[in-house]
């Protein structure tokens, strides 16, 4: 399997908005393409896999080969509550920035209509982050498939332009709540099979790790070879 990209947090940076760095990784040109390909299509992108497959090593090696600006925020439970999740998402866009960006705090009094801050949030981001900025949410799995927060998600891809992009990692298939825009073609999907490492991406690895006497056995028993 591809090694855990790890997080370097910067000096009064939170972790969990530090984009990672990915160690002892090779360059997967083949999903590069793929992204690249989904990307343009789409305004998001949902890549799926298992853990340890390899996802979060690839988007930000993908981020790195393409030089691209990117917002990087990694989810987790708290993230269900909708006060949190944009409050640490304006942290993480201040965290890529260098800059404070002017965004609606999340209160109560928004509760009735989620849908219309969601979407004067993230119309708020597409219109000060530079264009070709990608905003990466990292281990959606952390936040249950019926949670509002992929509500907001939803309401708020309506908003993007064509110089912002989501790119959600996740270890399950997209919720329900985002099935309108998969069909609208509004989000794309990078699924589990297409993670799968080649022979040629095995070998790789295997070289840069030093297992290649590992790999010939596997390879000779005809195993497959998954991340």
């Amino acid at each position: 399997m591809q090694s855990r990209a790890k997080g370097r947090a910067r000096p009064h940076q939170p972790a969990k908005v530090t984009p990672p760095v990915p160690e002892a990784a090779i360059p997967r040109r083949r999903l590069f393409g793929a992204l690249d390909r989904l990307r343009r299509r789409a305004r998001a992108v949902w890549v799926s896999g298992a853990p340890g497959s390899g996802k979060t090593t690839l988007v930000a090696t993908w981020l790195a080969a393409r030089r691209a600006r990117a917002v990087w925020l990694r989810v987790d439970a708290a993230d269900a509550e909708l006060a949190t999740f944009f409050h640490y998402l304006s942290v993480a866009v201040r965290a890529a920035t260098g800059r404070r960006i002017p965004l609606p705090a999340f209160s109560p009094e928004y509760l009735p209509d989620l849908d219309a801050f969601a979407r004067t949030f993230f119309r708020g981001l597409a219109e000060r982050l530079r264009p070709g900025t990608v905003l990466v949410l990292d281990d959606c799995h952390a936040v249950l498939p019926d949670a509002a927060f992929f509500g907001a998600l939803r309401a708020g891809l309506e908003e993007l332009t064509d110089g912002l992009s989501i790119v959600l990692v996740s270890r399950g298939d997209p919720p329900s709540a985002l099935a309108r825009a998969q069909a609208n073609g509004e989000l794309a999907v990078l699924s589990p099979p297409e993670l799968e490492l080649t022979q040629a991406e095995s070998l790789a690895l295997a070289r840069a790790r030093g297992f290649v006497e590992w790999w010939a056995r596997v390879e000779a028993l005809g195993q497959p070879v998954r991340g």
